[in-house]
């Protein structure tokens, strides 16, 4: 019964949460297209500045090549390194948030599967489904930690609840492989409270309860 609780909990959820992560994704693509444009705005009133400045009121093509050139290699030194960069497109992407609220939908129907009894057959399939789950949420936590930096990644406390259930899972899949506890699976539950991150009015509720 804990198990099917579970499940009609994280369904409920689920259908909230990708509203709101629609919405988000929306108001994060206008908000990222204005910035893009206020930014360029501000680097052609810089340009024409400092041409102004100079007395460079006519400009050649081949100058502002170069111009253009500096300020690239300028940036790409200054800047993220390209593995940063293509961690950071992934994080931002808007399939990004929902891809993972999918994956711990199918690890709470997987916890609603399991029963006393279950033949070994249908506990190994299950055994797979979480291997391939944990290695999801492992890749999610990597992908983090390199996209926004282990400083950035650690001051958000949602975040560090992820590291602590992924550490988790590894040691259990440790611990399974080499025959030892299986008590740990109960951890697997924690993945469910991952859904507080993308459910803000939850979130909200939590930290008015915690302060």
């Amino acid at each position: 019964t804990g198990g099917f609780f579970l499940l009609n909990l994280a369904l409920a959820v689920i259908t909230e949460v990708y509203d709101e992560e629609n919405t988000e994704a929306k108001e994060d693509a206008a908000e990222e297209a204005a910035e893009k444009e206020a930014e360029l705005d501000k680097k052609e009133a810089e340009a024409a500045k400092k041409r102004k400045e100079l007395g460079l009121d006519v400009v050649s093509e081949d100058d502002e090549d170069d111009v253009d050139h500096l300020k690239a290699l300028n940036l790409s030194q200054a800047g993220p390194s390209p593995l940063q960069k293509l961690c950071q497109a992934i994080i931002e992407h808007r399939f990004f948030g929902p891809f993972f609220v999918g994956c711990i939908a199918v690890n709470t129907l997987v916890l609603a599967m399991e029963y006393d009894g279950m033949p070994s057959s249908y506990a190994k399939g299950l055994d797979v489904v979480n291997l391939i789950l944990t290695i999801a949420f492992i890749l999610e936590m990597v992908t983090k930690v390199i996209g926004m930096g282990f400083e950035e990644y650690a001051k958000d406390r949602f975040n560090l609840f992820d590291a602590t259930v992924v550490i988790m899972s590894i040691v259990e899949l440790a611990l399974s492989a080499g025959g030892g506890l299986t008590a740990l699976r109960a951890f697997r539950i924690l993945r469910v409270l991952k859904l507080i991150r993308s459910w803000t009015s939850l979130q909200n509720f939590l930290y008015t309860i915690y302060l």
